[in-house]
């Protein structure tokens, strides 16, 4: 029996695209495996092949098969397979509990992820996760990042933007920069009526690092600090020319037309990092909609336009080496922003690409500072 929903026949197609594409890449870098199932329904049945193939392709030495959250790449289905991801039996048992749900206060379909830290000390601190371009709140990635924070005691909150995840909308279609601000704005109100009693903190990364800007200072009373990395305050010079061209005219000629690939591995030289974001089918892979880039540059500027007026507390990491966004726009930012300076700190990570976190053996290295800052701002800095 096939889904029959539009929503329901989008996630089987994308579970699909995935599975094909990680046996592709299984073929490049491991012994032969098998071809993977066709998948045609929701059903646990089609959950269980899926796993199967997995264990197999393990087996005959793939490492990507073998990997804990491998079947959360493609098991993104109803039914069984939310009952899987609920159970996140790939974390460590007692660290977070998960429950997920829709934005109530938002305009658009967003659904969202609470992970609640289950540590011995009282969480002390509560983040706004806010994703980039083609992502998702709700992907691996993103929970690796929660139980990072939650092993710390913070309570993480996502979201999906709209056109991204599994919110309403084309999946990569960004229709306006005005939606994505209203998003990261509902969101912080969102985690302010779940956890009021607690310091509320913003992380943005990419152009969610743009967004968490904007949301900084809209909403600058009820917030303790704004976290950034990589922050799209500009689009690389090397992506600007040809994003202008195309996007200014067919943002309304052509606006679902596709024209622009953003460089594959520009996020970091980490195969596995950049193999977990191609095959989980919650993230986008095609080109760029002429809309969505000129909506993109479109909060970039505009966003850059508002760095002097800056007075919120932020801390801004950055790749030294990025070719996506500015990283010498970040170090305009905290040098032009008002923010006391003992409420505002920079790292810039020389020779990292878009995503320090994710090269090799740097993610306690450029994570970890974002945990003291937040203490710092909590206990009050110095």
């Amino acid at each position: 029996m096939t889904v029959s929903s539009e929503r329901g026949t989008w996630k089987v197609e994308k579970s699909q695209q995935s599975l094909d594409m990680m046996y592709v890449r299984m073929q490049e870098k491991s012994a032969p495996v098998p071809k993977p199932p066709t998948i045609q329904s929701d059903s646990s049945d089609c959950a269980q092949s899926i796993c199967d193939w997995l264990k197999i392709c393990a087996e005959r030495g793939s490492q990507l098969a073998s990997t804990p959250v491998a079947p959360f790449l493609v098991l993104r289905l109803d039914q069984e397979v939310a009952k899987l991801r609920e159970s996140e039996d790939w974390m460590e048992t007692g660290v977070i509990k998960l429950s997920h749900s829709s934005l109530s206060n938002s305009p658009a379909s967003l659904p969202s992820c609470m992970y609640r830290s289950l540590s011995d000390e009282p969480a002390w601190a509560s983040l706004l996760l806010i994703h980039g371009y083609s992502d998702s709140g709700r992907r691996t990635r993103f929970q690796e990042l929660a139980y990072f924070f939650c092993k710390r005691g913070i309570h993480v909150f996502t979201l999906d933007l709209p056109g991204h995840g599994e919110s309403s909308g084309v999946r990569g279609y960004v229709e306006s920069k005005d939606a994505l601000i209203a998003a990261g704005e509902a969101g912080v109100d969102e985690l302010k009526k779940k956890l009021p009693h607690l310091p509320l903190f913003v992380y943005g990364i990419s152009m969610g690092g743009a967004i968490a800007v904007n949301v900084g200072m809209s909403k600058k009373d009820i917030i303790a600090g704004v976290l950034l990395s990589s922050p799209m305050l500009a689009v690389s010079e090397k992506q600007v020319p040809i994003l202008r061209k195309l996007a200014f005219i067919g943002a309304y000629l052509a606006p679902r037309l596709r024209l622009i690939a953003l460089p594959r591995g520009a996020g970091c030289t980490d195969d596995y990092y950049n193999d977990l974001y191609l095959f989980d089918s919650l993230c986008y892979v095609g080109k760029v909609y002429n809309r969505t880039g000129y909506e993109m540059l479109r909060l970039a500027e505009s966003t850059s336009s508002l760095l002097s007026s800056v007075s919120f507390p932020f801390f801004v990491s950055h790749g030294g080496a990025d070719e996506l966004t500015s990283p010498t726009k970040s170090e305009e930012l905290y040098s032009v922003a008002v923010t006391p300076e003992n409420k505002k700190r920079i790292v810039i990570h020389p020779g990292l690409l878009h995503n320090p976190f994710d090269e090799p053996g740097c993610f306690d290295r450029v994570m970890s500072p974002f945990v003291t800052y937040m203490k710092d701002m909590v206990d009050g800095p110095e």
